[in-house]
């Protein structure tokens, strides 16, 4: 656990309370398995140790248990440095190297270079229904480093942005600026990168909106939601099992548009997708084409005229694993709509 003795969002107070929560109230951690760094002179931000321009100025030897003396003794700066709210900051403390040598135990030095792998954005709606109402985007991130891709075997690692950090409120920063892929890149880690939605009303156990897009540990979206069957945890289980279970990275379609239509036909296009074998259409959520085509364009045909269809695009892999699905795209065809029949052969049946 990590607070900064500037941060006014989510204080040392407030963390200071989970902690206890954790470890020495709820007793649900060993205190020994529980580290909570609450010196760090910083304000709402993810602790990183790189300059302005984004290079890596330093190997950071710093761990949770540095003193602030230390910390002056490398960078002058720190005492006075304010990142701004729910950015990375240059911190001089690696914060992605401390957390995940504390889990997983010593790491192989981080790769400053240019990143092996990739990140694939993928739909969180497959997991969790009504994401949004639940307080979550219907996309999210993971990094797959090129040894994960290539059969090593990899751990994974889920990175939980803070409050006022996900993708709706600051961009890919977190997913991008954290140093966890570095470390991923040297230490074969898939990086699971989940995102929230900032929700305005009232509902659970709360008594403020959250506004700010924290994920759930108040109970916004039911009163479950610190245990296995609340709604966010369980759909990271899913995640997480979907991972585990046989994860084959591969990209969503891009770009889904409508090219042309006719009274009886949409024909559609899409971007391709460089690791994919084929691709699957999808007409109001059913496969509309045979065996997997190789092409980026499709028509589907025999449909009624006047009529409304929505599609999707799913690349797949050769081992038939399928990606999420594309964005939509709805298509109407030209002509009039199908007659609706005159209901015949009314009778009574049986009066009273």
């Amino acid at each position: 656990m990590i607070s900064g003795t500037s941060d006014s969002t989510v204080g040392v107070s407030v963390m200071t309370q989970l902690y206890k929560y954790y470890s020495t109230d709820g007793q649900f951690i060993p205190d020994s398995n529980v580290v909570f760094k609450k010196d760090l002179k910083s304000g709402h931000t993810f602790p990183a140790d790189f300059d302005s321009a984004g290079i890596f100025s330093l190997e950071s030897q710093i761990s949770f248990t540095t003193s602030q003396a230390e910390l002056k003794g490398i960078d002058n700066d720190i005492p006075t440095r304010n990142a701004p709210i729910s950015s990375t900051c240059n911190c001089a403390f690696d914060g992605a190297r401390a957390i995940l040598e504390h889990i997983y135990g010593p790491l192989q030095p981080r790769n400053n270079g240019a990143l092996s792998g990739k990140f694939i954005e993928f739909d969180q709606g497959e997991f969790i229904a009504s994401a949004k109402v639940n307080g979550m985007s219907t996309s999210a991130w993971v990094y797959v480093p090129k040894s994960c891709t290539d059969g090593a075997t990899c751990k994974l690692h889920v990175a939980y942005h803070g409050c006022v950090q996900s993708y709706e409120k600051i961009g890919d920063k977190f997913v991008k600026n954290t140093e966890y892929n570095r470390w991923a890149d040297a230490n074969n880690m898939i990086i699971l990168y989940p995102q929230t939605v900032a929700t305005t009303s009232i509902s659970g156990g709360a008594s403020l909106p959250n506004s700010n897009g924290c994920w759930d540990w108040i109970g916004w979206y039911g009163t479950d939601f610190s245990v296995n069957s609340g709604k966010q945890l369980a759909a990271m289980k899913k995640m997480i099992d979907r991972i585990t279970g046989g994860f084959n990275p591969i990209d969503i379609p891009k770009e889904l548009q409508v090219t042309a239509v006719t009274d009886n036909s949409v024909s559609l296009s899409w971007k391709q997708v460089s690791s994919a074998h084929g691709y699957n259409v999808y007409r109001n959520g059913g496969k509309v084409n045979g065996a997997t085509m190789s092409g980026t364009t499709f028509t589907d045909s025999n449909l009624n005229s006047g009529s409304a269809y929505r599609f999707t695009v799913k690349a797949v892999l050769s081992s038939g694993s399928e990606s999420s699905a594309s964005n939509s795209a709805t298509g109407k065809t030209t002509g009039e709509s199908p007659a609706v029949g005159t209901p015949s052969g009314l009778i009574v049946t049986d009066t009273t």
